[in-house]
């Protein structure tokens, strides 16, 4: 089969579906954090970007491994079965759910006091109510995606983020009309989280399988229950990596800087200007590999034998690289541009170039959790919790009062690296253990070929980039729209010429291309 015909053939695999929605939607998420920067100022963005790291946070906890794990078990299991899967999944999400909302009910009052900034207490409130929906909703999206049909899945994640972000406009341009204060325009804007995620809950509930309801025994249905307990908690814990560091950040920067509030809060915000971008990247891989591996699991216990098994998920680890170092280089390299056309100025300048450098521990860290949890092992994303969450906070405690925000940049770089050099790590030596993982072993390219493969097509990237700099940069003067321009173009033509270098140098084989089907 031509590669041309394989690729139009994914077309109707889950992960397209799923790449495309999650693009789309982290597209929108990015878009709309523009005109809350630009209306409502750096106080009002750092607010926000101090309370959603605690929602992102306990979401992860509550659904980071439920789709995967759901999808991952009722993939191999017989269609009568898999209704059985889906109720027992949503009485445990539901559970969940009620116990996450009121802890963050409860505990708002004082996580403001902790931080410093009382005000935040009622976004923390209106995103409590988000929690009751969410983790029901990543039930149904795993359920979709376990029976091959992520388009159902795909586009609750388009209802959601579309209802949100005219909820969160609507509120923005009422509050701003009203003259309220940062702290109640924040929860203002943080309730259409609360509506987006009711929004998806009732169409995928009207999308539901309509079967006749068949009672099972309270014993197997713990047993069912265990299982996805057991399948979904090192997913989970090893998804919320990342938004530790993130809620680590929001619990401890605001209480080591110095200054007034609203000048500690916009620093903040200048701090945050980086994370809708690094979010964009992680999270459109991780939903690439979460579209793939319930078909790679399912072609593995139709065949009886997970050969390509090891080789595939060492793939989606490369590719993640790949695009971590291109991503890494094209955001240093555009990193005035960038802020000039989303943001309007280069506050914090500086500081989002530091950040540039964790876009490829992301990327690596938001793939290694499913995939992990593929090769077999699951007690690894706690200590990579621990060590990435545990260092982030003495890091942050020894550089943020000496250099600020900068320091806080610093700091996550050398968080992230860590645990994601393990992760890589552990991920090489699980799939080595596989069954027949040597016989494929050759057609993998090497670990030196990779190397040299991404280091060539990085110094094209930025030649390239360079060369656009010396010629189109607009000059005389910051003008929006000119960088916004420059911008998209340099962002085109940097990717194109990354991409190039990886096919020429053989970064990925045609022979791995068929892997992905």
């Amino acid at each position: 089969m031509s590669i041309r015909k394989h690729w139009l053939k994914l077309s109707g695999y889950g992960a397209l579906w799923l790449t495309a929605a999650t693009l789309l939607t982290k597209l929108i998420g990015v878009l709309q954090k523009i005109p809350l920067q630009n209306l409502a100022g750096d106080a009002v963005f750092g607010i926000y970007n101090i309370v959603y790291p605690i929602y992102q946070l306990m979401m992860a906890l509550a659904i980071a491994g439920i789709p995967t794990a759901l999808a991952s078990y009722i993939a191999v299991l017989r269609p009568e079965e898999r209704l059985r899967s889906l109720r027992v999944a949503l009485v445990m999400s539901s559970v969940t759910a009620i116990i996450l909302s009121l802890i963050v009910f409860t505990t708002a009052p004082m996580l403001g006091e902790w931080i410093g900034h009382p005000e935040i207490a009622s976004s923390l409130r209106v995103l409590a109510a988000a929690l009751c929906v969410t983790p029901l909703i990543a039930v149904y999206r795993g359920f979709y995606q376990g029976i091959d049909d992520a388009r159902s899945s795909s586009l609750s994640q388009l209802i959601e983020q579309l209802v949100r972000v005219c909820c969160m406009l609507l509120a923005l341009w009422i509050g701003l009309s009203m003259g309220w204060s940062d702290g109640k325009l924040t929860a203002g804007v943080m309730w259409g989280s609360a509506f987006g995620a009711g929004a998806a809950l009732l169409w995928l509930w009207y999308q539901r399988p309509r079967q006749p309801f068949t009672r099972h025994s309270f014993q197997l249905s713990v047993l069912e229950a265990r299982s996805l307990v057991k399948l979904a908690l090192p997913t989970a814990l090893a998804a919320i990596v990342v938004p530790i560091v993130a809620v680590v950040d929001a619990l401890s920067i605001p209480r080591l800087l110095q200054g007034q509030a609203e000048d500690i809060m916009a620093q903040f915000g200048q701090y945050s200007r980086i994370q809708p971008l690094i979010q964009l990247v992680s999270m459109l891989l991780g939903a690439f590999a979460a579209g793939f591996l319930p078909r790679w699991m399912n072609y593995g216990a139709d065949s009886g034998a997970l050969r390509l098994l090891g080789p595939r998920l060492l793939l989606m680890h490369r590719m993640a690289w790949f695009v971590g170092c291109g991503a890494t280089v094209g955001l240093l390299m555009l990193a005035e541009p960038i802020n000039i056309m989303l943001y309007k100025d280069t506050a914090g300048l500086e500081t989002f170039r530091y950040l540039c450098l964790t876009t490829l521990t992301s990327s690596l860290l938001a793939v290694q959790a499913p995939l992990l949890q593929a090769a077999g092992v699951s007690r690894l994303p706690l200590w990579l919790l621990v060590i990435a969450g545990g260092s982030k906070a003495l890091l942050n405690i020894w550089l943020v009062p000496i250099y600020g925000i900068t320091g806080a940049a610093i700091a996550a770089n050398f968080a992230l690296l860590l645990p994601a050099c393990l992760g890589a790590i552990a991920l090489k030596l699980a799939v080595r253990q596989m069954s027949s993982y040597a016989v494929q072993e050759k057609d993998n390219p090497s670990l030196v070929q990779s190397l040299i493969s991404t280091a060539v097509a990085m110094l094209t990237m930025g030649l390239t980039l360079y060369l656009f700099q010396l010629i189109l940069l607009p000059t005389g003067g910051v003008n929006r729209l000119e960088m916004t321009l420059y911008s998209l173009m340099a962002v085109v033509a940097g990717a194109l010429a990354y991409s190039l270098a990886l096919w020429i140098t053989r970064g990925v084989t045609k022979q791995e291309i068929t892997w992905l089907g």
